[in-house]
C-alpha cells in the first residue's frame, strides 16, 4: 500500500498547508485512505482533521477553507474544526 500526499494547498498567508494523506489507491481491492491534515509552515502544529472537506478545497483567508461537506458548500475553520 503506497502512501502519498494529495491536494497540498498553502494558505494565502503562506504560513499553513492543508493536505490529504492517502494510501490504497493503486489496487482495486485495497482499502482507500484519504485523511485531511494541516500544518504550520515551520512543521509545527500538525493537526489531523476529523471532517473531510472535499470538492477540491481552497483557502479563503487565514485559517478558513472553502469546500464541500456532504452535499453543501462550507467554510471550515482549521483551528476549531
Amino acid at each position: 500500500m503506497g502512501l502519498f500526499i494529495n491536494h497540498a494547498l498553502w494558505n494565502r498567508d503562506c504560513d499553513r498547508v492543508y493536505f490529504f494523506a492517502c494510501a490504497g489507491w493503486s489496487r482495486k481491492n485495497e482499502v482507500k485512505v484519504n485523511i485531511p491534515f494541516s500544518v504550520h509552515a515551520d512543521g509545527t502544529g500538525l493537526v489531523l482533521h476529523k471532517k473531510h472537506i472535499g470538492g477540491h478545497p481552497e483557502w479563503a483567508e487565514g485559517r478558513l477553507l472553502i469546500g464541500r461537506l456532504g452535499g453543501r458548500q462550507v467554510v471550515y475553520d482549521v483551528n476549531t474544526q
